[in-house]
């Protein structure tokens, strides 16, 4: 339809955007309508807008949507003609008259008839509001007449939004998704939103929101809840205000989710209202819960394992239980993860931790699982309060020690715990692997404890590697290990009997429960029970459904779940809106090909409805790995499509990449989750990460591999690459095959000998063998010629790991080419130690000493075969304390050759002591030989230890001692931790005790343990832990305590596995236990911990010396207590022949001393025996006498008993008294309890003999109530039944009492539009710059902050914590529901109004938190806050002030989930960095006016407010600085220009600061000379010289307040740049006149003027669609001032101002 001259024209309704007119016709009718687009709109935009629309017009076939007839020009105009109808604006309808509830209904009916047919058509409107709605005011009959932001979307999808979409919107409208500042995809719901707030409208007559501010309207749609409709006007129903309510819901997952089931509602209450003119209320949105497809999240078929796991975990919670593993079985998508997922942390609560690891088939990272899942628990430690956080630092620095660089090297995320960690020794091969092994456990322990069980699950164990397998097995098998499950879940299908999990699985030993749960495919009943909860349907219709996905999927929940989505997505399950039913066809279904695919070719299906781009980066994320970041995603991406100089896809920022991956998260190929403020993915199963991965071809595979670690590589600076070495090499492994160049691969090589050195460190062997093996196939032969250091790294790096992983015949191999291309014998001495080790490892200590020999041989270094045949060796006997002197000050040897040797030597030591002890001494002497030839080393303590060991058991103890005391003076001096354990066991178990009291030793063994672990000394740390046990005894200790101390050291030395000291400890232990009487027969060590009768056959076999001598010791022992004198004698003499074994041990002296009294006691019984062992007796004692001149606490009272019994044997009575007398004196001094009871015992014994009785009953009571005290039941017993007449001093009552006591203890131990999103946030800064500059009231000035931050980042509730001192105060709180500002200024440990763990977190770690949903994800789930709150969207972040936290902001939304984004984070950061500084402005200001005289702080002040606003000079500089910087990533020309709008502004008020500290007058400044400088810059920045532009400036000297100088300088600012970029289009010249003056009444009167071609005719300042121009506006308003607009010359802009006043500065 045409429209002619004749015809009228009649405006109907416009706006800024388009206007509807009706055509009149000749005869006055109505004959249609058209539409035109608003002249200041290009004829492109125009053409574009209603093509447009004339299109999506034509799709709907409504009553409610306007029909199009056709697109024209009309008198070169393009308009769209539509169809007739008599009508009018909505917007006019609804000031003419107030709607009553049943027009309000139908015309609700009607616009959600509309949205339902415009969403089935995938279109979402965008802009529904009284605009572009027309309405019939006699019948109420409408037409949506706009659909100028109407945009597609796919069914099932939803669309990313943009800030640019903003543009042209009415704000009062929008959904809060439509702000651009949420991470929420925009769907159709948005159009419910704008639904509820026009309904809210129609209803009351009034706006939800009532503001005409873009700021404000923006945060009331993000934050506010509206008054409900019927609390404004009780007539209206309450179920229809719940709609509306429900409408206008923040979360769009809250909103309607279908207009159909808006209609269904709508229905209910007219028909109703029709009725029975009541409407009651019913539930709202049941049709929505019936047709949206949302596959049920519970776990079904799973109730058998459910309860397994509750009992597992129950297990783990209760009193001491020791470590167990639960192990989840079944075939890929089985649901193993989504089990452990769901099911234990219903089950854990509070009292634990529960964190979770994965292992990747893909990924070469040692410990991958185990460290994912430990980073997870760090961050869980993290999230709670400063004094629990000093809690656990101290708790691990305990466990781990001076090791905590062990853990930190693979979890550097532990720093934010404890701290840096000092380095740590380098190691031999074995130790090093004991340490990490230690350490590890002992650091999972620290978490794993009876209050608080760890559960660790770990996914994907096939793919574990074996060093990972080795530290589970480890940590379960450790005695110390309690409270702790282990949750692992693996493919059994991919496990075979020699696959390494089932290997580490067979290990576990029979002590630690092993569950194993094998999870079965879906029944059709748990099958049919999912589609009957999911499609809310009767089982019976289901059924047949079931039955054809049970036969496709064999019920895999995973595959089921894929196959249900594709039918959706497909339309193969759609929801029938007329029956309100789910419905499906089944022999549709079966013709599609969809049902006969697998779990790949599901995926892939998916996969290829996804945008090529989309597509592309998603492969580019799988070479990445399994889980990726958003930040690197995008630095790849740059980087490979640098590359593709060919590539038709564009460069993406990180946003745009955000977007594309929503097309996949929306397919449910990947999720997404926060860590902190980093968005980072994950694919959602193995399977679909291996399908995009497979999708590449090789060549590109290898292609993109090497772009990614190339990139890795030049990203990481040199001290962080050891941190990332695994991920760099990873990639470029796979891509190795692409290096031509030797340099290129000899540069690989050093990185894979990097990673091979760090992966042997944590014991990753077989990973090491893996990266050192690529190295050296990529090292040609020649390399020996051209690279020999390289080369040789190499080959011993590879050695070593062979060796230590087991491969000897590989390690020799390796060895005897490096032996053969080895440039010095130095180089070869490397390869020979790592044989030696070798053929120990294997016993084949023959071998490992002839080989020793052979290599000093190579080093010059030759030994005799004999100690004894070498006078020279045995003159070094004769050293004495001045030679020990010189030994002191013996230079520090830097010979290599010397070192090599003493390290050969030391090597060689234990297997010589085992087959050649006749060399032992020889070998000592030879390292002594080695210090004076060449100087001290850290070897030299060692040596030196040894020879004091041999010094003191040759009887020079003196000065055995010192050189004993000189060892532990130069490893402390060289700080040689790797043989601290080593050294220590030699003085304290051979040395000490010679000149110190033996108790001293208990400590320092002990010490030793834990130096012996830290450094992976075990075997030491073993021995010092045996020698514990048996110095307990030795002491006297009492047994019960030396028991349950003993016990202690023998679970430790049984969890690392040494045989040797764990039988000798626990032989020793058996004595104990004899003696309190818990062995059957006293006389044998049989019994709970030894048996005699196992070992000493072999023992004899092997010729285990020591052991065997041990064993006659403690039979002696028990022989001689229990008074079988003769079969003491006996053992005695088989022993002896084994006493070399025991030389300088305590062992040596206990055998002496019993010894002797055994035969005395025979000779007591026969004298005729004297003649026989009085030699041997008097030997004896003598050798007693010599050691208790040095060490009388040990061995006085030894010597006085054997006088003693001496004396009674040869009847020297009176003598024989008094020995006994000082023995028992001797004994008590010393502490030796149990020997003071037996010297007791024997002088009752020989005042028994003599007739004595009375005598001999006080001994032997005494003696009694000794051997009491000491806890030797047995002994006590036999006292009992020997000498119950002369212990009646004692009563009967008392005898069993103390017994049962005895033995329990024993038992007891075991607004309108606004033109762009950006500007809205360029007002926000605005507002803040000008807050810094106008306030430094802390008070006023954080109310304000307060109210600027809360509307700029859509927060309900903010609040603010201020570090003051060392504490944290709640310095402000704002919430949506109060317009004051609270400030508070209460300790944060007296408010409870915030969720602890976060800021906890944000404390420690000084990152930001962003929770798009808290109560639903993340580490913060339990925080007790959250849990009562419910809140949903977080946003935490860290205010930082010259590199120190100064406070922490935090922010919640509880109605909209992802209500802060990255953008909006952005933005808040550069608030806040302007709320930091002025903080602290403001305090000094503060604690000046606080503390200060009145007259001193005058001066006090001038200084201070120099100093404050140089420093908001500076902060504002700063930001300027940024945006400039900003514009420099930026390629769209209109976003640089607002940012240099932006800098011009910034620095505009940044200058009032210059000026205001450059005066004497701190308030005021010379506003003449303020402009002047401003001009310059913007002279400068606008390029008005070279374009011509004179600046004429009549300037009178005036001075301005900084609350008057902020927005004038702003105007000037506006103004001048607008006229400068804009006045002058026609022409390169031009002049602008300014002119600042007073007039007659004082007033500060502006002019700005230029001869340009000025302004569009009729401009309306306050209405005007210029931004500078509505800045300027706003700003004459701030001042209280006038502006006139002249534009009969050019053009003229007046402004009159009175200055403000807000109050004296100083």
């Amino acid at each position: 339809m045409s429209w002619f001259s004749s015809d009228k024209l009649v405006e109907i309704y416009a706006n800024d955007r388009f206007t509807i007119e009706c055509i009149i016709d000749e005869s006055g009718q109505n004959s249609g309508l058209i539409k035109t687009i608003n002249a200041n709109f290009s004829r492109v935009e125009v053409k574009e807008s209603l093509s447009k629309e004339y299109t999506l017009l034509k799709k709907f076939q409504a009553k409610s949507i306007i029909k199009p007839h056709r697109l024209e020009n009309q008198e070169n105009k393009l308009i769209l003609s539509l169809e007739n109808f008599a009508g009018e604006s909505l917007v006019q309808f609804l000031q003419a008259q107030r709607v009553s509830l049943s027009t309000f209904l139908a015309i609700a009916i009607q616009l959600t008839e509309a949205l339902e047919v415009i969403h089935r058509q995938g279109i979402i409107h965008q802009n529904l509001q009284p605009g572009c709605i027309l309405i019939n005011p006699h019948n109420s009959e409408l037409k949506i007449i706009d659909f100028s932001f109407a945009t597609a979307v796919k069914p099932n999808s939803a669309t990313e939004v943009v800030a640019e979409l903003l543009s042209g919107l009415n704000i009062a409208y929008i959904a809060p998704e439509q702000t651009g500042r949420m991470k929420i995809a925009l769907d159709y719901r948005a159009d419910f939103y704008s639904l509820g707030i026009l309904l809210y409208q129609i209803l009351t007559g009034v706006l939800p929101y009532d503001t005409k501010d873009s700021l404000e309207l923006i945060h009331s749609h993000l934050a506010q809840t509206p008054k409900a409709p019927h609390q404004l006007d009780d007539r209206i129903p309450v179920i229809i205000s719940a709609m509306i309510m429900k409408l206008l819901a923040k979360n769009p997952d809250e909103r309607y989710q279908s207009a159909s089931a808006i209609k269904a509602d709508l229905k209910n209450c007219q028909t109703e209202y029709a009725n029975f003119e009541v409407i009651e209320d019913f539930e709202l949105g049941t049709l929505d819960q019936r047709s949206q497809f949302k596959l049920s999240p519970k776990l079904y078929g799973r109730s058998t394992e459910s309860k397994a796991i509750a009992e597992s975990i129950a297990s783990t919670n209760s009193p001491k239980a020791p470590a167990s593993i639960l192990l989840l079985t079944g075939d890929s998508g089985m649901g193993k993860t989504a089990l452990a997922s769901q099911v234990i942390p219903t089950l854990i609560g509070s009292r634990g931790f529960f964190v979770k690891g994965k292992f990747e088939q893909l990924n070469s990272t040692p410990y991958q699982g185990i460290t994912q899942a430990l980073r997870e628990l760090i961050q869980q430690l993290l999230t709670e309060n400063l004094a629990s956080r000093q809690l656990w630092e101290q708790k691990i620095q305990t466990a781990i020690a001076n090791n905590g660089k062990v853990i930190t090297n693979i979890l550097p995320e532990l720093e934010l715990i404890i701290g840096s960690q000092p380095d740590i020794p380098e190691l031999a091969p074995q130790e090093s692997q004991n340490r990490f092994n230690t350490v590890f456990v002992k650091f999972l322990q620290v978490f794993a404890q009876p209050e608080s069980s760890l559960i660790l699950f770990l996914d994907n164990l096939q793919w574990a590697d074996v060093s990972c397998l080795k530290l589970i097995e480890l940590l379960l098998e450790d005695y110390q290990s309690q409270s702790l499950l282990v949750v692992g879940a693996y493919r059994d299908r991919e496990v075979n009997t020699d696959h390494p999990l089932a290997q580490a699985i067979a290990k576990i030993p029979q002590t630690v429960q092993v569950k194993q749960i094998a999870l079965q495919p879906l029944t059709i009943e748990e099958i049919n029970c999912l589609l009957v909860d999911t499609l809310n349907c009767e089982p019976e219709i289901s059924l047949p459904l079931t039955q054809l996905l049970l036969q496709r999927t064999r019920g895999n929940p995973f595959l089921l779940n894929l196959l249900l989505q594709s039918f959706y997505r497909e339309e193969l399950l759609t929801f029938d809106f007329a029956s309100l039913n789910w419905q499906w066809s089944l022999a549709q279904i079966r013709t599609t090909s969809i049902t006969n695919h697998n779990i790949l070719e599901l995926v892939c299906s998916n996969l290829n409805q996804l945008p090529d781009t989309c597509l592309q980066i998603l492969k580019l994320a799988a070479c990445i790995g399994n889980r990726f970041d958003l930040t690197l995603l995008t630095h790849v991406w740059h980087k490979v499509m640098s590359d593709r100089s060919e590539s038709p896809h564009e460069q993406l920022h990180q946003e745009a990449i955000a977007q594309e991956l929503n097309y996949a998260l929306q397919k449910g190929i990947i999720i997404s989750e926060r860590q902190q403020s980093i968005t980072s993915y994950q694919f959602l199963h193995d399977r679909v990460y291996q399908t995009v991965y497979s999708l590449l071809p090789a060549a590109e595979l290898s292609r993109l591999h090497l772009l990614i670690g190339q990139f890795l590589l030049q990203q990481t600076s040199t001290v962080e690459i050891e941190e990332k070495i695994f991920a760099i090499v990873h990639h470029l492994n796979l891509a190795r095959t692409l290096l031509i160049e030797q340099p290129a691969k000899n540069r690989l090589v050093q990185l894979n000998l990097a990673a091979g050195k760090k992966a042997k460190a944590t014991n990753a062997y077989e990973v090491a063998a893996n990266y050192l093996d690529i190295a050296l196939n990529l090292l040609p032969t020649s390399t020996w010629q051209n690279n020999y250091p390289l080369m040789l790294a190499v080959y011993q790096q590879a050695v070593e790991v062979q060796y230590l992983q087991g491969n000897f015949i590989y390690a020799e191999q390796l060895g005897n080419i490096i032996l053969t291309q080895a440039e010095t014998v130095l180089d070869r001495v490397q390869v020979y130690k790592t044989k030696i080790h070798t053929h120990i490892a294997q016993n084949q200590m023959h071998l490992a000493v002839d080989l020793g020999l052979d290599v000093l041989k190579l080093l010059d270094i030759h030994l005799p075969n004999d100690f004894t045949e070498n006078p020279e060796y045995t003159l070094r006997l004769d050293i004495n304390q001045q030679n020990i002197k010189s030994l002191r000050n013996l230079p520090i040897t830097n010979d290599c050759s010397g070192i090599r040797a003493m390290e050969i030597l030391m090597i060689i030591i234990p297997p010589v002591y085992i087959v050649q002890p006749q060399l032992f001494s020889a070998v000592v002497a030879k390292m002594l030989d080695l210090c004076l030839q060449y100087g001290n080393s850290s070897l030299s303590a060692y040596t030196y230890a040894l020879y004091g060991m041999l010094l003191c058991a040759s009887g020079k103890i003196e000065t055995g001692y010192q050189m004993g005391e000189l060892a532990l003076e130069l490893q402390a001096q060289f700080d040689a931790q790797e043989i601290k354990s080593k050294l220590n066991f030699l003085f304290n178990n051979m040395i000490r005790h010679w000149r110190e009291p033996a108790i001293s030793t208990l400590e320092h063994f002990l010490q030793g343990i834990q130096s012996g672990i830290e450094v992976g000394d075990l075997e030491h740390a073993c021995f010092h832990a045996m020698r514990y046990c048996v110095h307990l005894f030795y002491v006297g200790e009492p047994l019960s305590a030396a028991e349950t101390k003993s016990l202690t050291q023998i679970n430790l030395i049984n969890s690392f596995k040494q045989d040797f000291q764990l039988n000798y400890a626990q032989m020793w232990h058996q004595l104990n236990l004899n003696l309190q009487g818990l062995a059957k027969d006293k006389f044998l060590l049989i019994g709970k911990s030894f048996d005699e009768t196992t070992v000493l056959n072999s023992w004899l076999e092997t010729n285990n010396a020591m052991s065997i001598f041990g064993l006659y010791l403690v039979k002696l022992i028990l022989c001689y207590f229990f008074q079988d004198y003769q079969q003491a004698i006996i053992y005695a003499c088989k022993g002896k022949q084994y006493l070399p074994a025991s030389t300088g041990l305590m062992e040596f002296a206990a055998y002496h001393f019993y010894y002797s009294l055994a035969m005395l006691a025979i000779c007591s019984e026969n004298l005729d025996h004297q003649s026989t062992y009085f030699p041997e007796i008097l030997s004896c004692q003598e050798q007693i006498k010599q050691w208790s001149q040095h060490a009388p606490d040990n061995y006085l009272h030894k010597h006085e008993l054997i006088a003693a019994e001496i004396a009674k044997v040869l009847g020297e009575n009176e003598q024989a008294a008094e020995y006994y007398d000082r023995a028992i004196t001797e004994a008590t001094k010393a502490g030796y309890f149990h020997e003071a009871a037996l010297a007791e015992e024997l002088a009752g014994e020989f005042y028994l003999s003599r007739g004595r009785i009375k005598i001999a009953s006080y001994y032997l009571t005494d003696a009694y109530q000794g051997y009491l005290r000491w806890g030797a039941v047995a002994k006590v017993q036999e006292m009992e039944s020997k000498h119950l007449t002369l212990l009646n001093c004692i009563s009967k009552q008392e005898l069993i009492t103390n017994r049962d006591y005895q033995l329990a203890e024993v038992n007891s131990a075991s607004p309108e539009s606004c033109s762009n999103l950006a500007n809205l946030d360029l007002f926000s800064i605005i507002k803040a710059s000008q807050a810094i500059s106008s306030e430094i009231v802390l008070d006023n000035l954080l109310s304000k902050m307060m109210a600027i931050v809360m509307e700029n980042a859509g927060a309900q509730k903010s609040v603010l914590l201020l570090q003051q001192s060392s504490a944290w105060i709640v310095a402000a709180a704002a919430s949506i529901d109060s317009t004051a500002i609270d400030l508070p200024c209460v300790l944060i440990t007296e408010y409870q109004d915030l969720p602890n763990s976060i800021i906890n977190y944000v404390q420690s770690t000084r990152s930001t938190v962003i929770l798009q949903q808290a109560n639903q994800e993340g580490l913060f789930i339990n925080d007790p806050y959250i849990i009562k709150h419910q809140a949903k969207s977080v946003l935490c972040c860290p205010m930082i002030y010259q590199d120190q936290l100064q406070g922490i902001i935090y922010l919640e939304n509880s109605l909209i989930k992802g209500a802060f984004t990255e953008q909006k984070l952005a933005v808040l950061q550069a608030l806040l960095s302007q709320v930091a500084i002025s903080i602290a402005n403001a305090q000094l200001y503060k604690d000046l006016e606080d503390h200060a005289s009145v007259q001193k702080s005058l001066k006090q002040k001038e200084v201070l407010l120099k100093e404050i606003h140089h420093r908001v000079k500076n902060n504002l500089f700063v930001v300027s600085t940024l945006l400039d910087f900003q514009s420099n990533y930026v390629d769209d020309p209109k976003v640089i220009k607002l940012l240099e709008d932006c800098q011009n502004r910034i620095t505009a008020m940044a200058m009032v600061h210059q000026h205001l500290y450059g005066t004497s007058e701190l308030n005021k400044i010379n506003f003449a000379n303020y402009i002047e400088s401003l001009l310059d810059n913007l002279a400068y920045s606008q390029a008005s010289k070279e374009r011509n532009i004179n600046l004429i400036l009549e300037l009178e000297p005036i001075e301005l307040n900084i609350e008057s100088a902020n927005p004038c300088g702003l105007i000037v600012n506006e103004l001048i740049s607008n006229a400068i970029e804009h006045g002058f289009s026609d022409r390169s010249s031009g002049n602008i006149w300014l002119k600042l003056k007073r007039n007659s009444t004082n007033q500060v009167i502006l002019t700005i003027q230029d001869d340009g071609v000025g302004f569009k005719p009729g401009l309306d300042l306050y209405n005007s669609d210029s931004l500078g121009l509505e800045l300027v506006c706003t700003l004459v308003e701030q001042l209280e001032g006038e502006i006139k607009l002249d534009q009969t010359q050019g053009t003229k802009i007046e402004i009159a101002f009175d200055e403000l006043n807000y109050g004296n500065r100083i």
